[in-house]
């Protein structure tokens, strides 16, 4: 197209149509597709806890370490039958720091660890949800005890969907009946996230989860857990195993392939009409 155009005898007297249309040829080819998120939001945390007879004081610092502000921050505990949400931050600027504070009741006939976890919501200007989530284990009337049982997960790779494979081993002769769960970040969720496992005679045992892409953005990376929870001796323990989860890139690559075709055919649209207009006035005042 662009040959022929170049030889077209209007084009050849009009400079004008010349040096607009060789621009607008050299910015298509020129210009390459760039980063959807330029700018980035690194939202750090630390939790504190402070522990008492009946009752958890928990203190999580937020720092926006990033270059852009956060929108609709918040806090979602959950603990034992417990789940609660902070207040929601409307605002979180570049550069500051808030402390979200709750509390949380212990009952009275609970020994042993069990999980505490933490995730913090948040938003970009574009209203993209984003997700960081955190757990650990608190010990309730009992000092830290090592564990018996181990998990090996390795991180994953997914586009819309992947199986989470863990192996949990037992390395004691005694029969385990156990409970494993699946902790997913808001970005992500899985249909059947508990299983009943028994450990009898083999001492190993592998676990498999079917996890699904729900709002997690292209080429980003989250944090999921599986939580194997059991009663030994009258106390429950709570064993965490951390994983890692990375979202494909294609679909992003495909996203802004397919924007920047849309834009460079609709500028060669407009161009086209643009020609056609100027040749139409040109050959209504030709006598």
């Amino acid at each position: 197209m662009y040959y022929y155009i170049n030889n077209d005898p209007l084009f050849k007297q009009i400079p004008m149509i010349q040096n607009f249309w060789r621009m607008m040829v050299i910015l298509f080819f020129a210009v390459h597709p760039c980063p959807l998120y330029s700018d980035v939001i690194d939202i750090q945390s630390q939790l504190t806890v402070n522990q008492s007879a009946d009752q958890l004081t928990l203190a999580l610092e937020l720092s926006n370490k990033g270059s852009i502000r956060a929108i609709d921050v918040s806090v979602a505990i959950q603990f034992l039958e417990t789940m609660q949400q902070s207040k929601i931050i409307d605002c979180f600027t570049s550069g500051q720091t808030k402390t979200i504070r709750m509390n949380v009741a212990v009952p009275e006939d609970k020994k042993g660890a069990f999980p505490l976890i933490c995730e913090i919501q948040f938003h970009d200007d574009n209203l993209f949800p984003f997700f960081s989530l955190y757990c650990t284990n608190i010990y309730l009337r009992t000092r830290k005890f090592s564990e018996t049982l181990t998990a090996t997960i390795k991180d994953i790779y997914i586009s819309d969907q992947q199986t989470v494979s863990v192996l949990v081993q037992n390395n004691e002769s005694k029969d385990q009946n156990i409970i494993a769960r699946i902790i997913l970040p808001g970005a992500l969720t899985c249909k059947n996230d508990s299983r009943n496992i028994v450990l009898m005679n083999a001492p190993l045992e592998t676990v498999l989860f079917q996890i699904f892409k729900k709002d997690a953005l292209p080429a980003s990376h989250h944090r999921g857990y599986v939580l194997m929870n059991y009663i030994k001796n009258s106390i429950h323990h709570s064993i965490i195993t951390p994983f890692s989860i990375h979202v494909d890139s294609n679909e992003m690559n495909g996203h802004l392939t397919k924007k920047y075709l849309l834009w460079g055919f609709t500028g060669l649209t407009l161009i086209w009409i643009l020609i056609i207009s100027i040749y139409s006035r040109v050959n209504a005042r030709r006598p």
